[in-house]
């Protein structure tokens, strides 16, 4: 996508995301959102809940910009998102997919990518993610190498290292696509734990399918009657 620079910069975010009597299909034919309407706060922590297909990661593209609903409104404060520039939007936005992606590299280039950070800024991160006390026990440390896809480590390192990564942006929209599916018990609730710290800090949208302690602490949006 080319930035638009004539449309409206946006450099926090203040208020609130209205999606406002949504309507989206992909093939005009089977609607996976009909008539959708919610609000989702600053700060505010928000479970999406449902069935595969129900819509939960449809909402999350239409909330990052990717795609656009058929019928009805999007706001971010209070200005339609067809009306910002995408390009400073997404800068507010962190995001950790279900399939965490790690390049055949260190860990700190995984975490920093094409940004400079410093070892300090680093270290700090990692403690907020969980990370630090297993990556403390490799002889490299922060300039351990993972391997291909990241598979020199285990699955829950890896979507630790994914969530340092979305953090280090210091987002104002952190966005958790099933952040635990393929993970053991053990690793999905330091996880879960990593999210707790963070609740009030950020707004947080999580899409997940099993029941865990985070719900009692949020705002549910259950997709199951969709």
């Amino acid at each position: 996508e080319k930035a638009n620079k004539k449309k409206k910069q946006i450099n926090d975010f203040k208020s609130s995301i209205i999606f406002e009597n949504i309507d989206f299909s992909y093939d005009d034919k089977k609607y996976v959102l009909r008539n959708k309407s919610f609000e989702i706060k600053v700060n505010e922590f928000v479970i999406f809940k449902g069935q595969s297909g129900s819509g939960k990661s449809t909402i999350v593209d239409l909330i990052v910009g990717l795609q656009k609903p058929l019928k009805g409104n999007i706001f971010i404060d209070k200005t339609n998102i067809n009306e910002l520039d995408l390009e400073s939007y997404r800068n507010l936005i962190g995001y950790v997919p279900q399939d965490n992606f790690l390049f055949n590299n260190t860990i700190k280039e995984n975490i920093i990518l094409d940004k400079s950070y410093d070892d300090k800024q680093i270290i700090e991160i990692l403690k907020t993610s969980n990370c630090l006390e297993f990556i403390e026990k490799f002889s490299d440390k922060i300039y351990t190498q993972v391997g291909e896809r990241g598979l020199g480590i285990s699955g829950g390192q890896r979507q630790r290292i994914c969530l340092a990564r979305a953090l280090i942006r210091k987002p104002r929209i952190l966005i958790l696509d099933e952040p635990t599916s393929s993970l053991d018990f053990e690793s999905s609730q330091i996880i879960f734990q990593t999210i707790e710290k963070l609740i009030g800090k950020m707004t947080i949208i999580m899409i997940c399918h099993s029941s865990n302690f985070l719900e009692k602490k949020a705002k549910n949006i259950n997709f199951f009657d969709q």
